[in-house]
């Protein structure tokens, strides 16, 4: 390693120029103006090198190749320029660890012949408000400028393909950033706690958003996540608490686990049509989330990956899911009905303390039912179990207060003896089916259909360029209207759910003019 010293230049020396001047005997103003000028010249030369002295002073480096490396930096001085060259030649990189810890940066130029900035390259440098970054600089590494805490703003150069991990990660000062295009990569935690933070624009070249990468940014207020974007890494938004709206790029196949869990302001999502799977949490306490449709190529669906979404009124679960993890919808408080599609089984807690749930359609493979998967949906008063379900868990329907009829389509299932706790529910069963007593579950049971109130439909047909009808019934009776497109193998999803209270109720369908054929049920809850 080569060390640059401080070169001393002494009085002795200066005075040497001024006897120069006071021995000159030439009465010529043209040669008194000559010697005048050579010797400010001199005194220039002496005053640059003196400060070019200083200045590289300030700085240990290592040369090889014909180029210098920044190794450290022993000055004091607030605003430092690095040089672009030393000894002759070009400095090339800002190595590991260079400025760290240098409390007295205020603000920081990097010449354009630097290319590479090492790892925690200004770690901890809090007072740094300000840094100009070269434009020849294309690699910035972990943690470069990580609790910058100070540093308000920050234009990434043009030619930076990654933005790596905990790059500006605890700068919590930093207000405003510049991606350019020649990114590809947002790597982990790139700029997790960056609490000032209002707004970022990913470039359509960004392919990947690492974990964390804006975890705990609770001043964004919007994101957008172009079409480039792939993956959306683990707790990626992670309680980004003031985020009200996102729009996820139509290449996203894959939304991580915790990735915007927390965001208690976001309001509506939209899945685009290529993600396959929703990972564990990843709209977890997302409390004014109100509707989510889910496209039909998501598979699987994480463990509470909704879960404590209190106004979540609607969703809706194309048939396409095969997996539906543990308390999925756990503490949804305002959603009012469900159809869940054909799952290999129904987890744990799915639908627990759902207490507005009133409508469930349960998919006809779906073989079982998981324990305390309707806990404490104090309104639901009814419910079909399909024919495929083969076992129910403990307390599956406990705290139910509501449910007085449960209609089981197929053979009794196993069951253990709480499934109905605290449930004052009436077991029915079909003719022909096998295995039933006079008690299911420690709840007593019925041959045949539970008893349903009148309703009718009148007054069918296009009114005001909507489809729709008038229900009539019994007073404060209670209906659910369905709809499917197609008899043949109807899958039928719940489309309103209302109360009958003083005379009839009009229903009609905005969305009826979408389909080319469509067809209505009413039912009981």
């Amino acid at each position: 390693m080569k060390v640059v010293g401080s070169h001393q230049f002494n009085r002795p020396e200066i005075m040497k120029a001024r006897t120069f001047f006071a021995r000159t005997t030439c009465p010529s103003p043209i040669a008194t103006r000559s010697a005048i000028a050579c010797v400010a010249r001199l005194l220039s030369l002496l005053l640059l090198s003196l400060l070019s002295a200083e200045v590289q002073a300030q700085f240990s480096y290592w040369t090889q190749d014909d180029t210098v490396m920044i190794l450290g930096y022993t000055g004091s001085e607030g605003a430092v320029t690095v040089p672009a060259t030393i000894d002759g030649l070009p400095v090339t990189r800002l190595g590991d660890n260079s400025f760290t810890g240098c409390i007295t940066l205020t603000n920081v130029t990097i010449p354009d012949s630097v290319t590479s900035i090492g790892q925690w390259a200004f770690a901890s440098c809090t007072n740094l408000t300000a840094i100009v970054l070269g434009n020849g600089v294309t690699s910035i590494e972990d943690h470069a400028f990580y609790q910058c805490s100070s540093l308000t703003s920050v234009a990434v150069p043009d030619g930076v393909s990654n933005i790596q991990t905990g790059t500006f990660q605890y700068c919590t000062n930093l207000a405003t950033v510049s991606i350019p295009n020649s990114v590809t990569n947002i790597g982990d935690s790139a700029f997790s706690y960056c609490v000032s933070l209002t707004g970022v624009t990913i470039p359509g070249t960004v392919t990947s958003i690492g974990p964390g990468a804006f975890y705990w940014c609770t001043s964004l207020s919007n994101a957008t996540i172009p079409n480039s974007v792939s993956n959306i890494g683990r707790g990626a938004f992670y309680n980004c608490d003031r985020l009200t709206t996102v729009a996820i790029g139509n290449s996203v196949t894959s939304i991580g686990d915790d990735a915007f869990a927390s965001c208690t302001n976001l309001g509506s999502v939209a899945i685009p049509g290529r993600v396959t799977s929703i990972g564990s949490n990843a709209f977890f306490r997302c409390s004014n989330l109100t509707n989510v449709t889910l496209p039909g190529s998501v598979t699987s669906i994480g463990d509470s990956a909704f879960a404590a979404c209190s106004n979540l009124a609607g969703i809706m679960i194309l048939g396409s899911v095969t997996n539906l993890g543990n308390s999925v919808f756990e503490s949804c408080s305002s959603l009012a009905s469900v159809v869940i599609p054909d799952v290999n089984n129904l987890g744990n807690s799915v639908f627990e303390n759902c207490s507005h749930l009133a409508s469930v359609t349960i998919g006809s493979g779906i073989t079982s039912l998981g324990g305390d998967v309707f806990y404490g949906c104090t309104s639901l008063a009814s419910i079909t179990i399909p024919g495929s379900v083969t076992n129910i868990a403990a307390h599956a329907f406990i705290y139910c207060t509501r449910l007085t009829a449960v209609l089981f389509e197929g053979n009794a299932p196993s069951a253990d003896r709480y499934v109905f706790e605290d449930c004052p529910a009436t077991v029915y069963y079909l003719p022909g089916t096998t295995g039933w007593g006079t008690t299911f579950a420690g709840r007593p049971t019925k041959q045949g259909y539970p008893p349903l109130s009148y309703f009718s439909m009148v007054n069918v047909g296009v009114q005001m360029s909507q489809f729709g009808f008038l229900i009539t019934g019994t007073t404060n009776l209670t209906f659910v209207v369905d709809a499917c497109t197609d008899l043949t193998h109807p899958v039928w999803y719940p489309l309103q759910t209302n109360t009958l209270t003083s005379g009839p109720a009009y229903f009609s369908d905005p969305q009826w003019a979408e389909y080319p054929a469509r067809f209505y049920r009413l039912r009981s809850p």
